[in-house]
């Protein structure tokens, strides 16, 4: 297949036995087997047929490795700040690189915690079941707030 220019792309179809591989490693794979740039998304992207709990627990562990991981940098700032080692020159860019990863921890915190509501949100069972809030009649439609142009 042409892609343009002198670009070129190999097309692969997968067959009902890999299929059936894969979908197994998706529910069951191990997260070590493989080097892959971030295999819990590679698992859901590809989770399509899994069962709905095991792409949450998937979410819900890597959620507390990372809340762990957080734990273990904070750890970190405070004892080094106890221990007197910063601030201090001589370790500017070793914090630098420490402060970067516990904002990008913070930052995959969000959004794997969004991710998870997202994919929870596909339970149409558990949705209707949650009897937390009422389902009443809206008192209004969407369609009320859409104003006329020809109207003022």
């Amino acid at each position: 297949m042409s892609l343009g220019g002198s670009r070129h792309a190999q097309v692969f179809r997968i067959t009902p036995a890999g299929e059936s591989a894969l979908r197994h490693w998706v529910v069951e794979g191990d997260d070590d087997t493989m080097t892959v740039k971030d295999p819990v998304l590679l698992r859901v992207f590809l989770g399509r047929g899994a069962p709905l709990p095991k792409l949450l627990a998937l979410v819900d562990a890597r959620l507390r490795r990372v809340d762990e991981d957080i734990r273990d940098v904070v750890w970190g700032h405070r004892r080094a700040a106890e221990m007197g080692l910063i601030p201090h020159e001589d370790r500017r860019h070793t914090m630098a690189v420490s402060q970067y990863t516990l904002r990008a921890l913070y930052f995959e915190q969000g959004n794997l915690r969004q991710l998870r509501d997202t994919l929870a949100g596909f339970d149409d069972e558990a949705f209707q079941r949650d009897a937390r809030w009422p389902r009443e009649e809206l008192p209004f439609r969407p369609s009320d707030f859409i104003r006329d142009p020809g109207r003022q």
